[in-house]
């Protein structure tokens, strides 16, 4: 922001909850109503292209924070870092904790329409890498070691997934022509 212009002072900062790979931060910028997102990409340049690019391909087609500086430069106490406009709202667990059905089926609705709209993007429209999954079983196997995950989804629902794809597993390996 200060190489746009030089003027740009940082008014307030605030550490945001999660993130186990990277540290968050909500900057308040004066000359800027909006507040933005400063995120330090402690597991290395790739974590920050990856997210850069994967919001800049679903920004097609869904609303998520807009980009608006990154530098996966590293060395000496530099991180990779990314600035997002903030977005306000809840939390899925969050709206859950106030026990309105009504507003969660609501949510969960929308949702599902987000993977949706997420599930229709190609892995080879992102800029980077990103590697697919390989079967999902494996892939909740790998990221449920994650203290963070089992926290945000809890046991019962990680079981109620691992069920889910356990049965589809044999269908999706014939597909796949992986075997489990």
């Amino acid at each position: 922001m200060r190489d746009a212009d030089p003027a740009v002072r940082v008014s307030r900062i605030s550490r945001l909850k999660g993130g186990s790979k990277s540290r968050t931060f909500r900057i308040w910028v004066d000359r800027f109503t909006n507040s933005f997102v400063l995120r330090l990409y402690d597991a290395g340049p790739m974590a920050c292209r990856k997210e850069v690019d994967l919001l800049s391909t679903l920004s097609k087609s869904l609303p998520v924070p807009h980009v608006r500086f990154a530098s996966m430069a590293v060395g000496g106490n530099v991180r990779p870092w990314a600035v997002f406009d903030y977005i306000d709202g809840l939390t899925f667990r969050q709206l859950e904790r106030r026990g309105d059905v009504h507003e969660v089926g609501r949510a969960a609705g929308v949702v599902g329409e987000v993977l949706g709209a997420i599930g229709r993007h190609p892995v080879s429209e992102v800029g980077c890498s990103l590697k697919p999954l390989d079967l999902p079983l494996e892939s909740l196997d790998r990221v449920g070691k994650s203290q963070l995950f089992n926290s945000r989804l809890g046991a019962d629902l990680i079981e109620a997934i691992r069920r889910l794809l356990s049965r589809s597993q044999y269908d999706l390996a014939a597909i796949t022509g992986k075997s489990t």
